[in-house]
C-alpha cells in the first residue's frame, strides 16, 4: 500500500487491491511473497506487505489446513501441473470458516490457475 498508482507496481497493486477476492502468491518453498487487501484482511495482517517471509503456518487456520495447503503446492511444482477449480474452507483471523472457490476460465476456455513463483 502506499504506492504510486502511476507506476507499473503501483497500478498492479491498485488493480489487485481493488477485487474483492483474496489473492495471494507464493515461491517454491511455500513461502507468502505477496497478497492483496482482501487477503490480508482474511488472515488478520493490517497491511499487504507483512505477508512477504510468512508460510501457511504463521497464518490463522489449523495445522492440519496449513500442511494440506503446502501439499498441495509441492504436488504444483513437482507435476508442473495446476490445480484447478479448488474449493476449500479457509479459516479467517476472526476465527469464521468461509468456503474459498478458485477457477474460472482463461482466455482458452478453461480454467485458470496460480502458479507458485520459480524462486
Amino acid at each position: 500500500m502506499g504506492r504510486d498508482a502511476a507506476t507499473p507496481e503501483g497500478a498492479v497493486r491498485s488493480i489487485l487491491d481493488s477485487l474483492p477476492v483474496p489473492v495471494f502468491w507464493k515461491d517454491r518453498h511455500s513461502v507468502y511473497l505477496g497478497c492483496n487487501a482482501a487477503f490480508a484482511r482474511a488472515v488478520g495482517i493490517a497491511d499487504p506487505s507483512q505477508i512477504a517471509g510468512k508460510t501457511d503456518y504463521d497464518l490463522p487456520w489449523p495445522r492440519a489446513e496449513a500442511d494440506a495447503y503446502r501439499a498441495n503446492d509441492q504436488e504444483v511444482i513437482a507435476t508442473g501441473q495446476p490445480r484447478r477449480s479448488i474449493s476449500e474452507c479457509l479459516q479467517q483471523a476472526d476465527g469464521e470458516v468461509e468456503l474459498v472457490a478458485q477457477g474460472g476460465a482463461d482466455a482458452d476456455g478453461g480454467p485458470h490457475e496460480a502458479a507458485v513463483a520459480d524462486q
